[in-house]
């Protein structure tokens, strides 16, 4: 991860040092369409200045969608690997519960998803970025839950049958919702639990163990 920051922070500056130089009036397109006619040179430097700007903010977002993408991969395998380990089904739910613990609020993760979002506000494309990247999350943790459940020897129809969950995208984007707004508001105050996030896991784990023993 640290070398990732490093290549994107060299791409960062190298990317970025016609756009300084055209914001100062220096580089050799910005002095050549000066020269032609001082007024409208500075149209064009204006134009020029807002063209990189734009350039500058879909580069950034480009990099921070890479660190990102780097982050969840690094984050939810940890998860899955707590999850889909050969411990008994209640040892991987506390596991997975102590990770949570762990990683909800991370300052420096949180902030950088937050910036992520601010910067994708009101621009389409990198709104996209911002829904893959959720959603690609969420995938992660339906694998998680729908793992956990088959260990148990239930399948989504019996879930659903029982009137457990509606489905594995739902519960998942339910865990997967609570977690994001748990970890921005343990990024704030520190002090805050993940309990609430914590206990719904395990309350759930023990109500698909009941399921499953009356499916026997």
């Amino acid at each position: 991860l640290l070398s990732t920051h490093a290549a994107i922070d060299q791409s960062a500056a190298s990317g970025t040092d016609a756009c300084r130089a055209a914001r100062r009036g220096e580089g050799p397109v910005s002095q050549a369409r000066l020269r032609v006619h001082e007024p409208r040179g500075h149209r064009r430097r204006r134009r020029l200045q807002q063209g990189c700007g734009v350039f500058e903010l879909r580069q950034q977002a480009g990099l921070v969608r890479e660190v990102l993408e780097a982050i969840h991969r690094d984050k939810f395998s940890e998860m899955s690997e707590l999850a889909m380990s050969d411990a008994d089904v209640p040892s991987r739910v506390e596991a997975v519960n102590a990770w949570l613990e762990r990683t909800a609020g991370d300052v420096g993760w949180t902030m950088l998803e937050l910036e992520f979002v601010v910067l994708s506000r009101n621009d389409p494309e990198l709104g996209q970025m911002v829904t893959d990247l959720r959603n690609e999350a969420a995938q992660m943790v339906v694998d998680v839950l729908r793992s956990l459940a088959v260990d148990l020897g239930l399948g989504e129809e019996q879930m659903v049958a029982a009137g457990v969950i509606d489905s594995f995208d739902d519960i998942g984007n339910l865990f997967l919702s609570a977690g994001i707004g748990l970890g921005i508001q343990r990024a704030v105050d520190p002090t805050l639990p993940a309990r609430p996030v914590t206990g719904a896991i395990t309350r759930l784990m023990n109500l698909l163990a009941l399921l499953a023993a009356t499916q026997d």
